[in-house]
């Protein structure tokens, strides 16, 4: 009935307090929790205020800009008091057939080499522009598929503007991943990673918002909350679309002019849904649940399917993708069916 946090140490396991980490952002809670057990090295999976508020899609985070993003994993940790999982190894792994494990890397490597250099340049941004120019980048809450101004948001603007690294999950020579750093307006600390291609989407474009910095402060708050880009970025858009026809008023939104293409709102609307304040309480139920309160035809904007917001993939564009929310057992994820061309068009190893 208290907070606890794990840790997982060469095959022994201990369960530790964590009160005093309760309430902590993601940051100070890793460097607490690397602090207490002496070892910069440990990595750690934890929760944000947002998985302790019970938020429907709150997210757990590793190493700060990996998430285990969807279907409310963060809430789940935050009903059983769980504030994290610490884990240090010091044992070598084995394989079962080391042979197979290379030619599989040999092979993706050798095969994927377009794909691969765009995604070591402008990490998974890359494809921002592409599919905004074919009609395919979520946008408004999905009433349309491309934005104006959408060069100020694309992977090739965050190289220009604003990443000061790339680096790599384990093991990984495509160093896909980006770190961004911003001093004015907002200030955005680069141990957080940067935003990915769902979150620019997200947060950016289906919010109607094209101001890269503040799409790069929203994917700080969310790490730091501990929240699904995703689903937070459709709640919002869900929101504002709302907004705009009549459903929630100023007083429903504490006076936030909550209209597409506001990014200072949709910032403000990141803490109130990870803090479960004022129109925020609402959004954390997910879309789905909101529109039912919201009621005279609101279901028409809440765009989930099995309860689950749609992620930052246009199904009318990738028709395939239909199909695989209707038979994913987790609804509207895009992870469950292979989508991506640039994979899909190579035949297999496996």
């Amino acid at each position: 009935d208290k907070p606890v946090y794990i840790f997982i140490q060469d095959g022994q396991v201990e369960i530790k307090n964590a009160q005093h980490l309760w309430g902590m952002k993601t940051l100070e809670c890793q460097n607490a929790i690397c602090e207490e057990l002496g070892d910069k090295n440990v990595k750690v999976a934890l929760i944000g205020p947002a998985g302790e508020n019970l938020v429907s899609f709150a997210c757990v985070l590793n190493d700060l800009d990996a998430a285990a993003g969807r279907t409310g994993m963060g809430a789940v940790m935050g009903s059983k008091n769980l504030k994290a999982i610490a884990c240090r190894g010091h044992q070598r792994l084995s394989l079962a057939n080391p042979e197979a494990v290379s030619a599989i890397g040999r092979w993706i490597r050798d095969n994927t080499p377009v794909a691969n250099k765009g995604m070591q340049d402008f990490g998974t941004a890359r494809v921002v522009k592409i599919l905004n120019d074919a009609g395919g980048l979520p946008t408004r809450n999905f009433q349309l598929g491309s934005i104006d101004g959408v060069d100020d948001i694309t992977g090739q603007a965050m190289t220009n503007t604003i990443l000061v690294k790339r680096r790599s999950c384990f093991a990984c020579p495509v160093q896909c991943k980006r770190e961004v750093k911003v001093d004015e307006p907002y200030t955005v600390d680069p141990r957080y990673g940067g935003p990915e291609y769902e979150t620019i989407a997200a947060l950016g474009s289906n919010c109607g918002i094209t101001d890269l910095k503040a799409i790069a402060k929203g994917h700080e708050m969310v790490n730091a909350y501990g929240i699904d880009s995703i689903s937070c970025g459709m709640a919002i858009s869900f929101a504002m679309e709302c907004f705009e026809n009549g459903l929630l008023t100023l007083e429903d939104t504490g006076g936030i002019d909550l209209r597409f293409g506001n990014a200072t709102a949709m910032l403000q609307m990141i803490e109130l849904i990870a803090r479960r304040e004022g129109l925020g309480a609402l959004l954390a139920k997910g879309v789905a649940q909101a529109a039912k309160e919201i009621g005279r035809g609101a279901e028409e904007f809440a765009l989930h399917i099995k309860g689950q917001e749609l992620p930052m993939h246009e199904p009318r564009f990738k028709q395939g993708l239909g199909v695989g929310y209707v038979v994913s057992s987790t609804g509207a994820d895009h992870c469950h069916n292979i989508h991506d061309s640039a994979y899909t068009s190579l035949t297999p190893l496996l």
